[in-house]
């Protein structure tokens, strides 16, 4: 019998690693759900979300006195208590919610993050907003996905390919992705600051002073034969601490591909025309 192969991609922000069976990007259904993992078959999704009226859905909307997003396209919250409990499955209610994250960022008024808020309207945040359905592949793939801290999750999966994909710098996720975690949550908390932050745990990855030492215990603690960990030339850890790092646990290569920088770090310390953006391998022993 052929061995099923576990292949495992995360997203490290000290609260979040995803666990797949398919690519990285485009085909994950991204699920907030406290910390537990939730089996999510695609076609059973489908089915029930074409079966699903469009005007069975709550239209709830939340004002807000920022300019996340423009005054003509407040975000509706789908909440948990308003998703009439019964009538649809949690599949199709966090499929819902990922449509409606998605839908957002696409007319938020920021530089693609949100740690910051344009002080102009720019052009496709003057969009009218429309809630379209998230994209993905159906499949017989199962899937996991998890909502904790990384280093301590690592402790209890293991798989075949370990993908790491961790914050470069002090910018924290958290702070930079804030708003679309109270979409997600709909929960209540005391914003603050002109860009309404809500409180959240900081990541190890993001100091100077503990960023290496987490990448020291996750890839100690990893039960994976092959490990990813895509980083850039700019990040807290040097390449070469990372290259001593991963050369303890087995054989180590680094492949190489220098980008454009975006064009929304122009005013930022670092003023190079172009990153490098490493992908370290590991072959772990």
């Amino acid at each position: 019998m052929k061995k099923k192969s576990k292949i495992y991609f995360g997203m490290i922000a000290a609260i979040s690693i995803i666990a797949a069976t398919q690519s990285v990007s485009g085909e994950n259904l991204n699920v907030f759900d406290d910390g537990e993992n939730v089996n999510i078959s695609s076609e059973e999704l489908t089915n029930e979300y074409e079966a699903t009226s469009n005007s069975n859905l709550p239209d709830t909307f939340e004002d807000g006195e920022t300019e996340d997003f423009s005054s003509q396209d407040e975000v509706p919250i789908i909440s948990e208590n308003e998703a009439m409990p019964g009538e649809i499955s949690d599949d199709l209610y966090f499929f819902l919610l990922c449509s409606l994250l998605e839908s957002a960022d696409k007319v938020a008024n920021t530089a693609s993050v949100y740690g910051a808020f344009l002080k102009h309207l720019k052009s496709s945040a003057q969009k009218e907003f429309t809630i379209c359905s998230a994209d993905f592949s159906i499949n017989q793939n199962e899937h996991e996905v998890y909502c904790e801290d990384s280093n301590v999750l690592i402790r209890r999966i293991s798989g075949d390919v370990l993908y790491l994909d961790p914050p470069y710098n002090h910018r924290e996720y958290g702070a930079n992705y804030h708003l679309l975690n109270t979409i997600a949550l709909y929960d209540d908390f005391i914003p603050k600051g002109k860009t309404g932050l809500r409180e959240y745990k900081k990541s190890a990855w993001c100091k100077k002073n503990s960023a290496q030492s987490a990448l020291d215990d996750l890839l100690k603690s990893a039960k994976f034969s092959q490990i990813f960990l895509s980083y850039n030339n700019e990040g807290i850890i040097s390449p070469e601490e990372i290259r001593k790092t991963m050369s303890k646990y087995g054989k180590y290569e680094c492949f190489t591909k220098k980008y454009r920088r975006f064009k929304a770090d122009s005013k930022r310390e670092r003023k190079a025309d172009s990153v490098v953006e490493y992908l370290h391998f590991l072959e772990k022993i």
